[in-house]
């Protein structure tokens, strides 16, 4: 097991904005934290920060690689999540995707959850439950877990917000932005190939899967890497189109899963 101390860490970015409010009690009453609805007050902006981690687009296409190792390095964000877990929801409007190709919801809501479960077989302790659709967006403190499609800034791939107790060091909420400036699909891995083997000839799109298993390491407390050496882990910090290998966990990623049990 190899531990790293976060480079460039991008979740660094809290909004002090929220001190604004200090006095003020949060128009968000109770937030949905547990598999079972549980949930927890939240009673002044001081309690809790913001972290905005972005994935951004690598500069020039690296393109598409499969897997040639199998990195043992993790890094913590400094969170955990709830002990009941979280309960989360998609939106799945406004996913574009390449020309001639469709995506049905369903198949969208399948490649999220697919994501999700990825981590929860690693460390069955992380609890992360799909509640249904929803029309909320990405972004706002507002007691849903939402995962959406919308329109960021140009050079970010998607972005994840985590908001963290103060006082416990839980989640108390996380949303997933993936940018809908860029294409993406759900793509197929063909008998005799896995993830780690595999690289599609077509459409240019990012894979769902690929790039959700990332973001979704952060809502459970992990953080990027970004020595070339972890290149092959779901945790490394890029990802380009046509890549599918961040779907499966290395060593690195699960004994990461496992330390962040909450």
């Amino acid at each position: 097991m190899t531990t790293a101390r976060v480079p460039r860490e991008v979740f660094a970015m809290q909004r002090l904005g929220w001190l604004l409010g200090i006095g003020l009690v949060l128009a968000v009453g109770w937030l949905i934290l547990g598999c079972g609805g549980g949930r927890v007050p939240v009673t002044s902006a001081g309690d809790v920060d913001e972290h905005v981690i972005v994935h951004p687009v690598p500069e020039g296409s690296r393109g598409c690689t499969i897997s040639t190792s199998d990195p043992e390095t993790y890094a913590l964000a400094g969170w955990k999540l709830p002990s009941g877990g979280l309960t989360y929801r998609v939106n799945p409007a406004k996913v574009p995707v390449p020309r001639g190709y469709t995506l049905k919801a369903d198949q969208i809501i399948a490649a999220i959850k697919d994501s999700f479960a990825t981590w929860s077989e690693a460390n069955p302790a992380l609890k992360l439950t799909y509640g249904g659709t929803t029309r909320a967006r990405a972004g706002r403190l507002d007691g849903v877990n939402a995962i959406s499609w919308q329109r960021l800034q140009a050079g970010a791939l998607a972005v994840t917000y985590v908001w963290v107790s103060r006082i416990t060091g839980r989640v108390v909420e996380a949303d997933t932005a993936f940018n809908s400036l860029y294409l993406w699909y759900d793509f197929a891995i063909p008998d005799g190939y896995t993830a780690d083997t595999y690289c599609p000839d077509r459409p240019t799109a990012y894979d769902i899967r690929n790039i959700a298993t990332h973001e979704f390491g952060h809502w459970i407390g992990l953080a990027d890497l970004y020595n070339e050496s972890d290149k092959d882990a779901t945790m490394f910090g890029y990802g380009d189109v046509q890549e599918v290998k961040k779907r499966t966990l290395a060593t690195g990623d699960r004994e990461g899963a496992l330390t962040v049990t909450p």
